[in-house]
């Protein structure tokens, strides 16, 4: 059976603007024109800000579901301007033995383990990031705490965006190869160094989490070592690296558009039913993300 499947064409702009021929880093899913076709996209007609949230997680973080929980009723009041990513990454994201029963899946991936370096130490836990912005608590840190994360996201909510994203995708469940396509159109002239970023989350995932008392963890389990967690939002792979590409070097003028084309080969052990894909536009200087979207695979 065939799936919608994203495709992305790096570099290949429709007006001009400063082009970048060699990316920060090289991409993990470069595009194979065997495999994906180019993709044509309709006019963007969003007018929202969308805010990405990043939840630094672990399985034996007892206050993490309730972070968890705080970023799905934001998703349930604000609709697709939130978008959640969790990172399972430091001490309470290690693995038990084998044999331990619990607790024994690793829901760590290399980026996610990466950024939670790249922006730490984190010294306690649950933090996140709201849209990686420094300048919300005015004393230079990017990271909030759970019941910090609605207050966060009001100060952009109602900004106008300066980016639009979108994303068109196939998937083809036979060999499990995903091409990937988002187009990046300025709304105001974007003036630096700018990158795309493609991740892969995956919901409805099963598993054993360790849950807080009341006004700690999620009102939605009991607390103690819950056997049916459904962890949800968690980050799997960047399908184009921890940083994704540099697209924009100089100037890109309001109306002026990019398409970025990918490929990648999704592991087996993901379900790809529960799978979505999130693009965001980050400003490399600042490390703020402008804009991002998600769509489900």
């Amino acid at each position: 059976m065939k799936k919608n499947i994203l495709i992305v064409l790096s570099g290949v702009l429709f007006f001009a603007c400063d082009r970048v021929e060699d990316p920060v880093q090289k991409k993990d899913g470069a595009f194979d024109e065997d495999l994906c076709a180019e993709q044509t996209f309709d006019p963007n007609t969003n007018t929202k800000r969308n805010v990405l949230i990043e939840d630094f997680t672990g399985h034996t973080c007892t206050g993490c579901p309730g972070a968890a929980y705080i970023v799905e009723q934001m998703e349930q009041t604000y609709g697709e301007q939130v978008i959640g990513i969790a990172m399972h990454a430091g001490f309470f994201a290690e693995p038990y033995p084998a044999g331990t029963i619990k607790f024994e899946t690793d829901f760590r991936s290399e980026y996610g383990s990466a950024l939670h370096n790249d922006f730490g130490p984190i010294n306690s836990y649950p933090k996140g990031m709201i849209n990686r912005s420094d300048t919300v608590l005015n004393n230079g840190s990017r990271l909030f705490g759970k019941d910090e994360f609605e207050n966060a996201f009001l100060r952009f909510k109602d900004q106008a965006p300066a980016a639009n994203l979108q994303i068109k995708h196939t998937y083809d469940d036979n060999d499990r190869t995903l091409c990937v396509s988002v187009e990046t159109e300025a709304l105001q002239q974007l003036s630096g160094e700018f990158n795309v970023v493609i991740a892969i989350i995956e919901d409805s995932i099963v598993d054993w989490q360790k849950n807080g008392t009341a006004g700690s963890g999620s009102p939605n389990y009991s607390p103690g070592d819950v056997q049916n967690y459904v962890h949800n939002h968690v980050l799997r792979n960047n399908v184009n690296g921890m940083y994704g590409e540099r697209i924009i070097s100089g100037n890109l003028s309001a109306s002026e558009k990019i398409v970025s084309n990918y490929t990648s080969t999704l592991d087996a052990n993901w379900n790809d039913e529960h799978l979505n894909i999130v693009a965001y536009l980050m400003n490399w200087s600042t490390k703020e993300v402008i804009q991002v979207v998600k769509v489900h695979m």
